[in-house]
C-alpha cells in the first residue's frame, strides 16, 4: 500500500490497457459519521457510468463492472485506513481475467475525491501529493535534549532521542584568591558558579553540534535535503553546525515541543510545512520567471515553451497551477507538431501529458497554489526550471 517510487510512476505511465484505466482519489474523513465521503464517491462513479452511455457495448459493460468493483471495495461499515485512498484499475469485466489493480494509501489528503477514466492512469494528482508529502527532517531542540523525526505524507516517525548527560552539578560558589590590597587589584576573578555555567554552555553547544552530525548521518538522502528545527534559534544554529553538508532548505519554528507526544509534534509540523511550501512555491515561480526572462536564461514560461523543453528532456523542475487544466490547443502550431511527432498526448489534456513527460525525464513536479498561482497564471499556468 506504500505510494510508488519514481520507477513505479514510470511503470504506471506505460500502462495503457484496451479500455483504459479508472483512477480513484478518495479523501476519507474519519470524523464524518454520516458517510459523506461515500456519497461523494458514489456520485463520481455514477458520473463515470453516465459518460460511458455512448460507448460501444463491450466497453460500456467493462466500465460498469469496474465501477461496481470500486463501490464494493468501499461498501463496508468501517472506513479503510489512510486519509487518502488511491487506486488505478484496468477497465475490464472481471478482475481475475485481465484486470490489473494498484491501490495505495496515505495520511495526506490534499486533493478532493475524484474518479477519472482515461487511456492511462491519471498521475497528475499523485505526483502533486508525492511532492507535497516528500520526506523532511525535523529536529525538536532544547539545550539538553534533541528529538529527531522524519515527516512524510502527513505522518511523523521519531528516529532518535539524545540527552546531554551532566555528571556533576556542583553549584557551590568557589571564591577566587583575595588581593592583599583590594584598591590595587586589576580585576575580579570569575566565581566558581560562573565557571560552571560557562562549561555547561560549552557542553551544550558541543552536544548540539555532535547530535547534529549524528542526525545528518542517520537520515536518508531525500529527507536530509530539508530541515525544520523546532526550538530557539541559537539552539538550531548549533545543531545545524554539525551537519557535514547543510540542507538545501532550512527553517526554524520558535516553539517548545521537546516534551510533546509525537502525534502533537506531527500535527504542528504538518501545519508549519504547509506554510513553508507556500513560501517555496513563491520562490520557485520567481526563479523560473527570472530565469526565463534572462538573456540565455535557464527557464521556460507558458505551455509552448515548457512543453518543448519537456519533450527535449531539459526541465529539471516543473511548476504547474494546481487548479488549472490545459489542453493541446494552447500550444503553438510548431510545438504541437513537434510533440505529436514524438510522444503525442493520450488525450486532449495537455496538463496530463506535461506531468507524464516530467515523470519520464525525472523532473521534480510542484503544484502551485494561491498567490504564486496567480503570478503563474500570467504565463498560462505552467513553467519550468531547466537543466541546461
Amino acid at each position: 500500500m506504500r505510494l510508488p517510487s519514481s520507477e513505479g510512476l514510470r511503470d504506471l505511465i506505460a500502462w495503457e490497457p484496451r479500455h483504459g484505466v479508472l483512477s480513484v482519489y478518495l479523501e476519507i474523513d474519519p470524523g464524518d459519521r454520516g458517510g459523506g465521503w461515500r456519497v461523494e464517491l458514489r456520485d463520481q462513479l455514477d458520473a463515470i457510468k453516465v459518460a460511458a452511455r455512448g460507448d460501444e457495448r463491450e466497453r460500456r459493460a467493462a466500465i460498469e463492472a469496474t465501477v461496481e468493483r470500486i463501490a464494493e471495495r468501499f461498501g463496508g461499515d468501517a472506513p479503510p485506513s489512510g486519509r487518502m485512498q488511491i487506486g488505478f484499475l484496468e477497465v475490464s469485466m472481471k478482475p481475475g481475467r485481465v484486470g490489473r489493480e494498484e491501490w495505495f494509501a496515505a495520511q495526506y489528503p490534499v486533493e478532493r475525491t475524484r474518479v477519472v477514466h482515461a487511456p492511462r492512469p491519471h498521475l497528475r494528482t499523485l505526483a502533486e501529493i508525492l511532492d507535497g508529502g516528500r520526506p523532511r527532517a525535523v529536529a525538536a531542540l532544547s539545550s539538553e535534549r534533541v528529538r529527531l523525526f522524519q515527516w512524510r505524507l502527513g505522518t511523523i516517525e521519531e528516529l532518535a532521542v539524545d540527552d546531554l548527560e551532566i555528571f556533576s552539578l556542583d553549584w557551590r560558589e568557589r571564591k577566587g584568591p583575595q588581593a592583599r590590597d583590594p584598591a590595587s587589584a586589576q580585576g575580579v576573578t570569575s566565581a566558581g558558579r560562573d565557571q560552571f555555567d560557562q562549561r555547561l554552555e560549552q557542553n551544550r553547544k558541543r552536544f548540539l553540534k555532535e547530535t547534529g552530525a549524528r542526525s545528518s548521518r542517520a537520515l536518508n538522502g531525500e529527507a536530509r535535503r530539508e530541515l525544520l528545527c523546532i526550538g530557539e534559534p541559537q539552539l538550531a544554529e548549533a545543531f545545524i553546525a554539525g551537519w557535514d553538508q547543510p540542507p538545501s532548505r532550512f527553517a526554524i519554528d520558535h516553539h517548545d515541543v521537546i516534551a510533546e507526544p509525537a502525534q502533537a509534534v506531527g500535527e504542528r509540523v504538518t501545519a508549519k510545512l504547509a506554510e513553508l511550501d507556500a513560501e517555496r512555491g513563491a520562490e520557485l515561480v520567481e526563479r523560473a520567471t527570472g530565469a526565463a526572462l534572462a538573456r540565455n536564461g535557464s527557464g521556460a514560461l507558458g505551455p509552448s515553451q515548457t512543453a518543448r523543453a519537456l519533450a527535449r528532456g531539459q526541465v529539471e523542475h516543473l511548476l504547474i497551477d494546481a487548479e488549472r487544466e490545459l489542453d493541446a490547443g494552447q500550444l503553438d502550431a510548431e510545438v504541437r507538431a513537434e510533440i505529436e511527432a514524438t510522444s503525442p498526448p493520450a488525450t486532449g489534456r495537455l496538463d496530463e501529458w506535461i506531468v507524464e513527460e516530467a515523470i519520464r525525464t525525472s523532473a521534480a513536479i510542484t503544484a502551485i497554489r494561491d498567490d504564486p498561482a496567480e503570478q503563474l497564471a500570467e504565463h498560462g499556468g505552467v513553467a519550468g526550471l531547466l537543466r541546461y
